[in-house]
């Protein structure tokens, strides 16, 4: 398929059939460079990792935001928390939310929800 699709960007049907290269009115569209990934994205794959009960994956997922030089949010924050919560790792929910104080987050009703519910 790729040998076509390059005869397809070369071949210019004004010019009775006779494939030649075009250097500015190529119809190929340009090549896409992959899109770097965004904080929303490791927040849902934290989201879902807390969702399975792997909070471990879930806190690489943020080692990854920071070796990315991501942003991260409230709502990264709380789904980590949330984490942590969920499976019962009580002073690693509490670390992450003292991080958001630090961080200068301020803490959601999710993350306030999850250590009340961890604590019952």
């Amino acid at each position: 398929l790729k040998p076509i699709l390059a005869l397809m960007c070369c071949w210019e049907p004004w010019s009775h059939s006779r494939i030649r290269p075009t250097v500015d009115a190529s119809p190929c569209p340009p090549a896409v460079s992959p899109q770097r990934p965004s904080s929303a994205s490791y927040t849902k794959r934290i989201h879902r990792h807390g969702k399975q009960g792997q909070w471990q994956r879930a806190l690489s997922v943020l080692e990854e935001m920071k070796t990315e030089s991501l942003e991260t949010n409230v709502i990264t924050y709380s789904a980590l928390v949330s984490s942590c919560a969920k499976a019962s790792n009580l002073e690693k929910a509490f670390q992450l939310f003292e991080q958001m104080n630090q961080n200068d987050l301020e803490p959601d009703v999710i993350a306030y929800t999850a250590l009340i519910s961890a604590c019952e």
